[in-house]
């Protein structure tokens, strides 16, 4: 077994021993996945092993549910300091860590901010991809059962998006979260190979959009046309 892997299985068991079971949409399945696209990401984009796989297992250290929508980077980071120097991690390393995941956020984004640092760059753009495609609808959904949050269909059209803005203290229904997050998140991918993937992926919303927003119309007439004027 390689020095990488032993590093790799050492974070993701002390990462299970903290992490909040209450959130199935930012889960150990999330981390594992973003973990995945960053290695995967990371073979065209050199970046910090180190820092990379204890980022991506960090992240989401801390679930919204429990310490609230506006903590729950801070609470990440904060809560990962002790974790990591139990792993050995340096002090430099684990302030490194750190900055990697703010950097990496949506709310870091959302400032008008820009990664400043490869390890941060992959891991946005693998924590980005995540959200997107089918997976990313998945965990939509599950979000929104955690929080009892109504389905309510907004009729837009997603090739001609319309950007609702980001909710700050609280979670938003899952088609507000399409239109204030997800829809936009292809256009702002940063390497290369996420590009490329997030083409794929945001193809993907878009068609299961489309296709939520006729059968909700046909459920009304099921024999006639969708708004759009297509059969």
């Amino acid at each position: 077994m390689s020095i990488e892997t032993q590093l790799e299985n050492q974070v993701v068991s002390a990462v299970r021993t903290v992490l909040s079971s209450d959130d199935s949409a930012h889960s150990i399945e999330h981390l594992d996945e973003v973990w995945r696209l960053a290695k995967w990401l990371m073979q065209s984009t050199p970046a910090r092993h180190r820092i990379v796989v204890a980022a991506a297992y960090c992240h989401d250290l801390k679930s919204r549910g429990e310490v609230g929508f506006s903590k729950a980077v801070d609470s990440s980071v904060e809560h990962s300091f002790p974790l990591l120097k139990e792993l050995g991690y340096t002090d430099e390393e684990i302030a490194t860590v750190g900055q990697c995941i703010y950097e990496g956020s949506w709310e870091y984004y959302v400032k008008g901010r820009r990664p400043s640092m490869a390890e941060a760059v992959i891991l946005r753009d693998a924590d980005w991809l995540e959200a997107m495609g089918a997976h990313g609808v998945a965990r939509v959904f599950a979000f929104a059962g955690r929080y009892c949050l109504p389905i309510a269909y907004l009729d837009l059209d997603p090739d001609q998006p319309v950007r609702l803005p980001t909710p700050e203290k609280g979670p938003n229904p899952p088609f507000d979260h399409f239109y204030s997050k997800l829809l936009w998140l292809r256009d702002n991918l940063i390497t290369t190979e996420a590009r490329k993937e997030g083409e794929r992926r945001h193809a993907f919303l878009v068609h299961f959009l489309k296709e939520y927003g006729l059968e909700v119309i046909r459920t009304t007439d099921p024999t006639g046309p969708n708004k759009n004027g297509k059969s």
